[in-house]
């Protein structure tokens, strides 16, 4: 009851004994049984799972350390930083848990250089100890919907080091609660890219 599986693929079967499913290679030499368990073939699976999780965490690590270049967000705000670096800026976008982006943060170390006009000049406010002011956007005399919920701004930090702040809020209210939470918000310019 012997099985010899010969140089050409071709295999004698014992007395009783059913045929095995041999994958075929191109020199014609017989392999493994299909989904038979090879020897090194669970531990080379182990190690690509393992790399596979060391490779996600590493990313995530990364992930967290990058974020550490946004303000630190409080607590209880129920948002969240997603972090985009270039060498010469940040951008910070705070979402909720549902994904809305509603606080976008970017530190640089070029001036906006963005045209606020008086006339749009709405609340008082302040980011990171400095005061300002939130400008409702100008969308070319269009009044479209949920712009009384958006507001703009720019303050200078220090030399070289500017912020550019906005706010997409679902209504006043969400508005009113993301200025008082920017005002607290802490200068985390001190590592960003470009200083």
């Amino acid at each position: 009851m012997e099985t010899q599986l010969a140089r050409n693929g071709d295999a004698r079967i014992g007395q009783g004994q059913q045929r095995p499913q041999v994958e075929s290679v191109t020199d014609n030499t017989a392999v493994a049984p299909a989904g038979a368990d090879v020897p090194g073939e669970r531990m080379l699976k182990h190690i690509r799972r393992v790399a596979c999780v060391l490779l996600l965490s590493g990313s995530a690590a990364a992930s967290a350390q990058q974020a550490a270049q946004c303000p630190s967000l409080p607590p209880g705000s129920g948002l969240q930083w997603q972090e985009q670096a270039q060498n010469d800026f940040i951008v910070c976008k705070a979402t909720t848990a549902d994904g809305r982006t509603v606080l976008n943060v970017m530190l640089t170390a070029r001036d906006p250089a963005l045209a606020l006009t008086r006339a749009l000049r709405a609340e008082k406010g302040r980011f990171a100890g400095e005061d300002l002011y939130w400008y409702r956007l100008d969308m070319g005399g269009r009044d479209l919907p949920g712009l009384e919920a958006r507001r703009i701004t720019t303050v200078k930090l220090a030399k070289n080091r500017f912020a550019q702040i906005w706010i997409d809020a679902g209504d006043v209210a969400e508005l009113a609660s993301l200025q008082q939470l920017t005002g607290g918000l802490d200068d985390a310019t001190a590592n960003f890219a470009g200083k």
